[in-house]
């Protein structure tokens, strides 16, 4: 099994807030952090374990939904955001997670 690099992690994150927030790059990155040092390795464990058939799909998509309502986005939502572009981020954020999380297997 190969290490998750996370520092590559935040630097996707990084980018993927650039791209979608522009001018609010800045809100994205803070709040893009934030979600990840509460939701990174419940991201990782889920995505492993799914790929390693110990949980279903159902399951699966139940741990992915619980761990979007940790999505605070407080910076972003402060800078008046649509939860559309909020929700895209947070959606990247868990997919960037786990690819990582599916590479390091």
């Amino acid at each position: 099994m190969s290490k998750i690099d996370f520092n590559q992690i935040e630097k996707d994150v990084a980018t993927l807030a650039t791209n979608l927030f522009e001018e609010f790059a800045k809100q994205g990155i803070k709040d893009g952090k934030a979600f990840l040092t509460e939701t990174q390795d419940d991201l990782v464990s889920l995505a492993q374990d799914r790929a390693a058939g110990a949980i279903t799909e159902l399951e699966y998509q139940n741990g992915l939904r619980e761990v979007r309502v940790l999505a605070k986005m407080e910076a972003i939502k402060q800078a008046g955001l649509a939860q559309v572009t909020i929700d895209k981020f947070t959606n990247g954020i868990i997919d960037i997670v786990t690819k990582a999380a599916l590479a390091a297997m």
